[in-house]
């Protein structure tokens, strides 16, 4: 009988309890969220992860921002006067999958953030559920997310997929493309100031018979 209980202890240390596991459950929608922008994340130092993410991003968007259309027209002549050194299908593409990264990421720290900001200002449950009308009344599992099953916490997922990662992933997808707009703004701006200095160069270059720099004439 010892024996017998004895390989019962050793089977549960070597493999885990499953009530240790139901513990660790709420934390992997979290670490799924950090997976999703370690990429995005480390990109601008780690060129690979850039590659990954071009060949990612134009493996699923592609083929749908391929097609001609007037938004693809206008989004072209953003990019001719932003003078971004990349092809349309390439920028379209990766900001699609930053609007996705960051859309679905967001919606799950959205929910820990507000769980964590509930738990600092000590705020119960019954109040939250006193607070919101009663078809709102399962925000109030934000106060206790480490002790959800897996329902609950799908719930509480797809709810913030569909307020906060909807919200984030249209705010990147037109932050991308304003980012444009303002470096296309600011580069006109800079051939505006110069160009005063240009023509009187030109001009005394001309006034002086000296040939033009090759460089102009291509």
């Amino acid at each position: 009988m010892d024996r017998v209980e004895r390989a019962d202890v050793e089977l549960s240390a070597g493999t885990g309890s499953p009530t240790r596991w139901s513990e660790m459950l709420w934390a992997l929608p979290l670490v799924v969220a950090i997976i999703l922008l370690v990429p995005v994340a480390a990109e601008r130092v780690f060129r690979p992860a850039k590659l990954l993410l071009t060949r990612v991003s134009i493996s699923l968007f592609g083929d749908y921002v391929a097609d001609e259309s007037p938004r693809k027209r206008d989004q072209q002549s953003r990019l001719r006067a932003a003078h971004v050194q990349t092809t349309h299908r390439v920028y379209a593409s990766r900001t699609l999958l930053y609007s996705l990264l960051l859309g679905v990421s967001g919606s799950i720290i959205g929910v820990y953030g507000a769980a964590a900001l509930l738990w600092t200002l000590r705020i119960s449950g019954d109040t939250v559920r006193a607070a919101l009308p009663a078809a709102l009344g399962f925000l109030a599992d934000l106060t206790h997310v480490t002790e959800l099953g897996l329902t609950d916490l799908f719930v509480l997922m797809f709810v913030s997929s569909a307020t906060v990662g909807t919200a984030l992933a249209l705010g990147t997808y037109y932050l991308r493309w304003a980012i444009l707009d303002e470096r296309a703004r600011e580069r006109a701006s800079e051939i505006e100031a110069t160009l005063p200095r240009t023509i009187a160069f030109v001009y005394a270059l001309s006034r002086s018979g000296m040939a033009f720099p090759r460089s102009w004439i291509r």
